[in-house]
């Protein structure tokens, strides 16, 4: 979050592409989540499996919000 903040301090919002199917992946979400607050910013997990999730997934997000990342 931090180094987020220093490259694009105006981000309100960051999405949070994660795989479901790494075991890992909850529990790195939430020390995200957990932290981004402290930093005036709210995450949303994007879970994908491959480059067409990508695509599908992060496409909406950009165009509708200069503030997102």
């Amino acid at each position: 979050m931090e180094v987020l903040k220093q490259i694009a301090p105006s981000v309100m919002r960051a999405a949070v592409i994660r795989d479901p199917d790494i075991s890992a992946g909850p529990g790195q979400f939430g020390v995200i989540q957990s932290v981004a607050p402290s930093f005036g910013v709210e995450v949303s997990p994007i879970n994908v499996r491959d480059a067409g999730e990508i695509e599908r997934d992060v496409t909406p997000i950009g165009p509708n919000s200069a503030r997102c990342f």
